[in-house]
Parts: structure tokens; C-alpha cells; sequence
């Protein structure tokens, strides 16, 4: 049974609620009382979940795979967690290559805990949505969901570039930390694309060693509206009908958001939608959003950037989250939104900016990533060596060397997506898991893989919307033309 949203300003939840922790080291007494043992049958190493967090396993021989958290296929109408597990195990005996080829169909947001007869390791789900941080005190190999916990485990300080990046000011670009690290020293990110040896205490790069394959925006359009639809029909089916629940969807008058909705083209009645506006700057856009749940039936809630959220329910967010720009008055707002009680899960469609050229203009070091990273993160970093350091140390451990794809795309999708996204969606976990219809890795390849002009006018967003839901078409694009 999935758990609603139970979050009010007189209840407050546990900290990392939907969270995990992984080790190899039996002896942990410092985990939060929410937290459980997950049983299982990997020699040597320890799971422990929040109890809200989902969990499937399965074992064959020597070979084992836990999921943590909630899956959705892409491909496959009919799945389920356990034939998803099942399906990851049967591709894990064939070899680890295989097991890492077979998750490019699977979305959600999760954590993978997989023992093959070579060792042990974890991945994320495609868009890094469930957070993974790692250290490795005294040789052990400590992973979790939320950096703040194995800081507390570990007792580890602040890192000394903390105070310079608040320093930067609220015009910056930079939401995140630089390079793979947290706030915390020896406490890193593991990005998307990569997996963590357990033996190794390291990294390594499975995904974009081939570069994204040509195709038309047609092409991709028909890989892109089959493979939404089949999602939400999954999630569906899956997690919210045998409950009733619902999910709320983060609506403007946007592209990403519009293709969300029209991939649950039928299936509206299990939608409801929220809007956020402060100091009335986006009126236009809020009307728009207002008019599109209307004609669609869904409840559609906005906020305007009133406070209404308690001190308490900012810092629990803030401690889950752990990133510079955390705690926002609209994201709290809608945690403790009653309208929303009957909600098991929030949407949102930021990963499909991926796919539309973002970065492209910016030319600069493309051929030097260290740099070009740290000057995207935020202008003139470039030139501050800690920063440079950083991306340095990014590059190296994830292997950008060995990507085949354009070092726009893989910092947009693996550093900000996986650190600033993540982040963001760790604050809402005191009242929702999340869902991102757009997070596996064939949906994403699909999107990139056609032209770059045709990336930046969003084209095959507009081509997949007018597949699923041609209705959608009929409103503008934030008040500009679609």
C-alpha cells in the first residue's frame, strides 16, 4: 500500500523519509528510527529502507538485485515491480553488461543494489531523481539517499567551498554543488550513467560510450509518444489504481509539462495539478495552466507565495536536501496543501530540457570540459581554481573521457539535473515520492538524438504531443506561439 500525503503543519514527518542506506559494514547505530533492515541474501551487505520506501528483490545462484524505491517500464505494457526485478535478475546472470543495457527501459526513481559473481555494486535510476551519496570511511563503503545522514554517521564537516558559493549571491546559476561533491567533505554524488563498485570504491561509466543514434524528428517523436504512454499506463496500473491515489502534477504553460500531460491522454481523472507564482510574475503563465486543467477536468491548485509553511517543516526540508537554494517558500506550500491529501506521488517534466539544446550557444572550452563545466555552473568559475578543481576531479571520476555525447548534454543531464533536480524533489519527500515520466535512458536518447535545431525549437516535443493528445496543441506555448 502506497503511502498518501500525510505531511501537515501539525504532523511533521521523520527525516529522510522514502530514504535508504547501504553498507558492508554490519555495525550501524546511527540510523533514524524510520528507518528498517531489508532482508536479504547478499553475503557482507546491509540494507536499510524508510519504511515508505518501496522494495522488490530477487535471487538466483550467486546473483542478486534489491530495488529500492519504485520502477516503471517503458517499454513493456504489462510489467510490474516484481517482473521488472525478475527480468534485471535473468539479464544480471548473463553478465553485467546485459543487466546494465536492460535498465535503459526502466524509469522511476530508485536505487539499485545488484551482487554479480564479480562483486557488488549500485545504480541509479537515468536522471540521478533518487539521490545516491558515497564515502568511504576507514575503508568501509557507506551509500545513502541523503548526503546529511552519512555526515551524521560519519561525523564529517562542511567542506570549505560552502561559504564561498552562498557568497555568490541569489543571481547566480549555480543551485548546486560543483563537481560530484555535497556539502559534506568525502561525501560525493553518484551521477547518472555510472555505477559504484562496492570492491573498487569507484565509479564507472556504463551509458553514452556510443553516441546517441540519428534519427528524424518523426522518428523520434514515434519512440518518444510509445514510450511516455506505456509508462503512464505502468504507473498507473501499477501504483496508484489499487489504491485510488493520485498524482499532482508541477502545470505550467510549458513544453516539458504539456508533454506529461498528454502522455496520460485517458487517464486525467488520476491527475491533479499545481501552479506556483510569487511576486505575480508569471500571470500569464498561470492562467494558461489554469485554462488547460479546466478543460482537462483536473483540480488545479495555485500558490502565490504565501507563507503558510511552519519553521519546523523548512528545516526538515532543508536537511533532507542539503543543496544551496533549499527550502523555498513554494515548495513547502505545497507539502502541506490539504488539497492534495489524497496524492501519493508528485510529477514533474524537468528532464525533458535535456533534450532541447540548452547550452548549446555557449561555446567556450568546449574541448577543455573541466572548464567548460565550471563556467557554465556559474560565469567566471572558470577561474577559480577550487571550483576548477572540482569539475576537475568530476571529469576524472566519472569518466567523461569515455562519453560519446555532447559535453552539453552530459553536464545538463548527469551534474545539473542529478544535483539541483535531485535536490529539489529530496524537499518534497516529506510529503511525496516523485515521479518523472521522462526519467529512463531510451527516452532520453530519443530525444537527443536528432538534430540540434531541431532540439532547440522542441520539436520533438510538439511532434509526440500531437501524437498523444493533438487537444494540447490548441493552447499556446507560454503565451507565444507552439
Amino acid at each position: 500500500m502506497l503511502n498518501k500525503s500525510t505531511c501537515t503543519l501539525n504532523a511533521l514527518p521523520p527525516l529522510y523519509e522514502r530514504g535508504f542506506f547501504v553498507s558492508n559494514c554490519k555495525n550501524q547505530e546511527n540510523l533514524p528510527d524510520n528507518f528498517v533492515p531489508v532482508q536479504i541474501y547478499i553475503d557482507g551487505i546491509y540494507i536499510f529502507r524508510d519504511k515508505k520506501t518501496e522494495c522488490v528483490q530477487d535471487s538466483k545462484n550467486d546473483c542478486h538485485v534489491v530495488i529500492l524505491g519504485f520502477v516503471v517500464d517503458s517499454q513493456d505494457v504489462s510489467s510490474t515491480p516484481e517482473s521488472i526485478v525478475t527480468a534485471l535478475l535473468i539479464a544480471l546472470t548473463r553478465g553485467r553488461q546485459v543487466f546494465l543495457r536492460a535498465l535503459e527501459s526502466i524509469g522511476g526513481r530508485y536505487a539499485i543494489v545488484a551482487r554479480d559473481y564479480t562483486g557488488t555494486f549500485i545504480v541509479g535510476d537515468a536522471g540521478g531523481i533518487r539521490s545516491i551519496f558515497y564515502t568511504f570511511p576507514r575503508g568501509e563503503v557507506l551509500v545513502s539517499s541523503h548526503a546529511a545522514l552519512l555526515a551524521e554517521i560519519t561525523g564529517v564537516s562542511i567542506v570549505e567551498f560552502v561559504d564561498s558559493l552562498q557568497s555568490f549571491g541569489s543571481g547566480s546559476r549555480a543551485r548546486n554543488w560543483p563537481g560530484r561533491f555535497s556539502k559534506f567533505a568525502g561525501v560525493f554524488t553518484l551521477t547518472p550513467n555510472t555505477f559504484l563498485d562496492f570492491d573498487a570504491k569507484r565509479p564507472h561509466r556504463f551509458f553514452t560510450l556510443e553516441p546517441p543514434s540519428e534519427r528524424t524528428v518523426e522518428e523520434a517523436s514515434d519512440l518518444v509518444a510509445y514510450y511516455l504512454s506505456t509508462a503512464a499506463k505502468n504507473f498507473v496500473r501499477n501504483y496508484l489504481d489499487h489504491d485510488r491515489s493520485k498524482a499532482v502534477l508541477f502545470l505550467t504553460g510549458g513544453v516539458d509539462s504539456r508533454l506529461v500531460l498528454s502522455a496520460f491522454h485517458g487517464l486525467e481523472d488520476h491527475l491533479k495539478a499545481f501552479s506556483y507564482d510569487i511576486n505575480n510574475a508569471h500571470a500569464k503563465d498561470i492562467e494558461l495552466a489554469r485554462r488547460i486543467a479546466g478543460d482537462l477536468g483536473i483540480h488545479h491548485v495555485v500558490d502565490y507565495g504565501d507563507d503558510r509553511a511552519t519553521t519546523p517543516l523548512v528545516q526538515i526540508a532543508a536537511k533532507n536536501a542539503c543543496n544551496p537554494y533549499t527550502g523555498s517558500k513554494s515548495v513547502i506550500n505545497f507539502c502541506g496543501g490539504g488539497a492534495f491529501s489524497d496524492c501519493a506521488f508528485s510529477m514533474r517534466g524537468n528532464l525533458g530540457e535535456i533534450s532541447r539544446g540548452v547550452f548549446s550557444a555557449r561555446s567556450a572550452f568546449l574541448n577543455d570540459p573541466p572548464r567548460y563545466m565550471a563556467r557554465i555552473w556559474r560565469r567566471g568559475s572558470e577561474n577559480i581554481k577550487i571550483i576548477f578543481d572540482a569539475f576537475t576531479d568530476y571529469v576524472s571520476a566519472t569518466e567523461v573521457e569515455k562519453s560519446q555525447w555532447p559535453i552539453r548534454i552530459i553536464y545538463y543531464w548527469e551534474h545539473r539535473h542529478a544535483t539541483w533536480h535531485a535536490a529539489t524533489i529530496n524537499e518534497l519527500d516529506t510529503c511525496f515520492d516523485t515521479f518523472n515520466i521522462m526519467n529512463s535512458r531510451n527516452i532520453i536518447e530519443a530525444m537527443c538524438s536528432v538534430p540540434l535545431d531541431a532540439q532547440k525549437t522542441s520539436s520533438v516535443h510538439g511532434k509526440a504531443i500531437a501524437k498523444l493528445n493533438p487537444k494540447l496543441l490548441n493552447y499556446s506555448l507560454n503565451y507565444k506561439g507552439f
